[in-house]
């Protein structure tokens, strides 16, 4: 495991409760805890999404980003929730409550989980601005077409969906739903993993591009989307099917 040491500033005399208020000890005492689950990276799963592999926005089927940079706004763009880079303000900042983000893998997935990263809530203000109600689509293609068709379309009874398809891009008949899932801004841990349908992993059925369709956030006007990974098995030959 491993191990995570404070800079000497705030470590600083935090063991003395003489030399500080009892307020001001929780504080920092906090501050460590969030710093040290930032500093480790639990989920120790191949992530499917990350830019830095070779995935990459599909801008066809993301919400487009203002492009805004003077003052003390800059609004980074779709890519930065495909980036390792989670610090404060290092998110993709999306006009709104609700949003989606196009995504092509690095490779075509039996795809079995999906992971949202969030900051720690005690290095932010409010966390009214994290995605909470999420809906993750794999996108129909020739080559998954097939598969799905022999298991009639997603196989599985689904809880109702807010709306039928994503709302960006002409696709309504080529989407199949893997997750919908909340994302907790309570839950201590701010990086959290959410398994896809069992019906749909049982399958095997593969998907080279997804969508991640944020429905809704926790009461911002705008959304900060920090990280998106996918997760899961690289498709080695496509399945077949008997007619």
């Amino acid at each position: 495991m491993p191990t995570f040491t404070l800079p000497p500033i705030l470590s600083w005399n935090t063991s003395s409760k003489s030399a500080t208020s009892p307020d001001l000890l929780a504080r920092v005492q906090a501050l460590e805890a969030a710093l040290f689950r930032l500093s480790r990276d639990h989920v120790a799963q191949q992530d499917f999404a990350y830019r830095y592999a070779g995935a990459h926005v599909i801008e066809d089927l993301t919400t487009p980003t203002p492009h805004l940079t003077t003052g003390k706004d800059h609004i980074n763009p779709a890519f930065a929730a495909l980036d390792d880079d989670t610090r404060v303000g290092r998110c993709w900042r999306i006009p709104g409550k609700t949003g989606q983000l196009g995504i092509e893998l690095i490779a075509r997935v039996m795809i079995s989980a999906i992971t949202v990263d969030h900051v720690p809530k005690e290095l932010v203000f409010d966390t009214n601005h994290a995605p909470r109600d999420i809906v993750l689509w794999g996108v129909i293609d020739e080559e998954n077409y097939g598969s799905l068709k022999a298991i009639n379309g997603s196989a599985v009874p689904f809880p109702p969906l807010p709306h039928a398809t994503p709302l960006i891009g002409n696709i309504s008949t080529n989407v199949v739903p893997l997750s919908k899932f909340r994302y907790n801004t309570s839950d201590p841990n701010s990086i959290q993993t959410f398994a896809v349908s069992e019906a749909v992993i049982s399958s095997g059925v593969a998907f080279s591009r997804v969508i991640v369709d944020i429905v809704n956030n926790w009461g911002s006007t705008w959304t900060c989307l920090y990280r998106i990974r996918i997760h899961g098995d690289v498709a080695t030959t496509p399945l077949e099917f008997s007619a």
